[in-house]
């Protein structure tokens, strides 16, 4: 291949002339231009002023013409020669930190689920903005046990279960937020005239996770409590709990239900009982249809 002078290359030639006249009307170089115009008019009038002759006005005018050549000699000069690039490190960007993996296992130690009915004994008590006191029933109360598989803190932010039924597929209970009123059982009575109160709302579920870190390996119980849905779920055995973490991490896995012991004692409290309330004129909805 011949070897092409850069200068005399048509397009590098224009490329060349441009970076030249750039860099002697930068900022930079515009300051250099003015100071040596003004030594030039500087010497003229030094000259012209001691030596009153034209001999004098040359001497200033070659000493100003030589400090302006100069400027242009060192313009060339930084022009053609190579900039010398100090060593960079390599900034390639690495990929952003991966999410860590969600992963748990989730079993039911103790509880039972009922058909969708108003015939239930417990019943989650509140008040609407109307003032008006509702009474929902409790078709299910669930032990989950949750316990962190993963390498990381898992913070739930939302979860959800869903159970199997052969002709609609995956069907999702309705949960129940304890947090939103106290639980009652109804009591001797129908009619709630002698509903007992029964406090086990600070060991739901949803209480122990929230705004809570389950460190790895460790796991969390708590009661769950569920509305079911219309379908059948008579003899339906298989569910599965979804999980989405406040990282948007989202998993589901399936829920294994014990039919030994449980581990912890904690199911048995639900057994214990306060003080007595009259809720006959509580308006029984379910919770879904009071809270759409």
């Amino acid at each position: 291949m011949p070897n092409i002078n850069p200068i005399n290359h048509p397009v590098t030639g224009r490329i060349f002339s441009r970076g030249v006249f750039h860099d002697l009307f930068t900022h930079s170089w515009r300051q250099n231009i003015v100071v040596s115009a003004a030594l030039l008019l500087l010497a003229l009038a030094i000259g012209y002023y001691f030596m009153k002759d034209l001999r004098g006005m040359s001497l200033g005018f070659g000493a100003g013409t030589t400090i302006l050549f100069w400027i242009v000699l060192l313009v060339l000069i930084r022009q053609i020669a190579p900039a010398h690039k100090p060593s960079e490190i390599s900034t390639q960007s690495l990929p952003s930190a991966a999410r860590p993996k969600l992963d748990f296992a989730v079993a039911v130690e103790a509880g039972w689920l009922h058909p969708k009915s108003m015939d239930e004994n417990f019943w989650l008590i509140y008040g609407d903005k109307k003032g008006l006191i509702i009474a929902s029933p409790i078709n299910g109360l669930l032990y989950i046990r949750f316990t962190n598989l993963s390498d990381a803190p898992i913070m739930i932010d939302s979860y959800s279960i869903e159970v199997l039924n052969g002709k609609q597929g995956w069907v999702r209970l309705v949960t129940i937020d304890a947090h939103s009123g106290e639980v009652y059982n109804r009591g001797r009575t129908n009619d709630m005239k002698q509903a007992r109160r029964s406090n086990i709302e600070q060991d739901t579920f949803d209480y122990m996770i929230a705004n809570k870190d389950i460190e790895p390996g460790h796991t969390v119980r708590g009661w769950v409590f569920v509305e079911a849905p219309k379908a059948d779920l008579e003899g339906e055995t298989e569910a599965r709990f979804n999980v989405r973490d406040v990282l948007g991490n989202k998993a589901v896995r399936p829920i294994q239900v014990l039919t030994g012991e449980s581990q912890s004692e904690q199911p048995r409290v639900v057994l214990h009982v306060g003080g007595t309330r009259d809720l006959s004129q509580a308006s029984r909805q379910f919770y879904s249809e009071a809270n759409p």
